[in-house]
């Protein structure tokens, strides 16, 4: 199974229009062409296709802008998401390896955002990615009141 990494497999207008999806109507057009630019555009072309092991470093985070992701903890529980979800937000934020496996479910467009890209998004519009940051300490606390919650069965979660 192949991912593309092919920077012209899509224009950067293209990205900015995917991203406009996700982003409230006043988002900054020069920061989204900026998001575009400096963030790295990846296709997982096929269902199955890995974006994250459990233990691997997070480096980064991928932005899903269309088709849908699963993690999976173990073997016989998952979760799925769709278009906007972060995927490994919360272990890039807290500076921790990966906790589950994560893979695409169908061909999906992502954005990978790295640690000097995000530093740079920080830089250029910090309102906008503080709301993200909000959103995954909000996150991270639900997790730990589930994992409270349901004992035993979620203890594998991280």
């Amino acid at each position: 199974m192949a991912t593309s990494f092919e920077p012209n497999a899509v224009s950067v207008p293209e990205i900015i229009s995917l991203l406009k999806e996700l982003l409230p109507k006043e988002a900054d057009s020069a920061l989204l062409e900026d998001i575009a630019l400096q963030s790295s555009y990846i296709v997982f072309d096929h269902a199955g296709e890995t974006l994250f092991r459990a233990g691997d470093a997070a480096k980064g985070f991928y932005w899903v802008l269309s088709g849908a992701v699963e993690q999976r903890f173990g073997t016989s529980l998952s979760l799925q998401f769709e278009k906007g979800y972060m995927v490994g937000l919360e272990e890039f934020l807290q500076q921790r390896f990966i906790s589950t496996h994560w893979v695409s479910l169908e061909p999906t467009a992502t954005i990978f955002i790295d640690q000097r890209c995000f530093e740079h998004f920080l830089v250029l519009d910090r309102e906008m990615l503080l709301t993200h940051t909000q959103l995954a300490q909000q996150l991270i606390q639900l997790k730990e009141n589930l994992k409270r919650a349901l004992g035993t069965s979620l203890q594998q979660i991280a």
